[in-house]
């Protein structure tokens, strides 16, 4: 990982490029026929840094799953929570799917903000 801060900040562990180990957890669960949970947990050597997801879904008629997710990340220089609604499952092809997410993101020493994102899945 090779990692420029702005502003600039020398004291900073991961200014430059660093070298480390990723380590992940996922887990995934049905919860009858319509509700499912999902979570990654994912630590990173070198920079010490974490990133969580939590996910709670429910599978809707139109084959789409709607839902929550909170997702918490950071290191020893910053630490991010993010809490917001998610639409997955949007099928492009027999094997593609696109998920949807909007939701307030707040950054140590810094106001709440919103995030958007976008999810590509390919089954194989």
């Amino acid at each position: 990982r090779n990692t420029d801060l702005s502003p600039d900040d020398k004291g900073s562990d991961v200014r430059g490029s660093q070298w480390g180990v990723n380590i992940s957890l996922q887990g995934d669960r049905k919860l009858g026929n319509k509700w499912r949970v999902n979570g990654i947990a994912s630590f990173t050597t070198g920079t010490d840094s974490y990133w969580t997801r939590g996910r709670l879904t429910r599978k809707l008629h139109s084959g789409y799953a709607v839902g929550a997710e909170t997702i918490f990340h950071g290191n020893d220089d910053y630490a991010v929570w993010q809490a917001g609604a998610v639409m997955i499952d949007i099928k492009l092809a027999v094997e593609t799917s696109l998920g949807l997410k909007v939701g307030a993101r707040k950054n140590d020493g810094e106001d709440i903000g919103a995030y958007l994102g976008v999810e590509l899945a390919k089954d194989f």
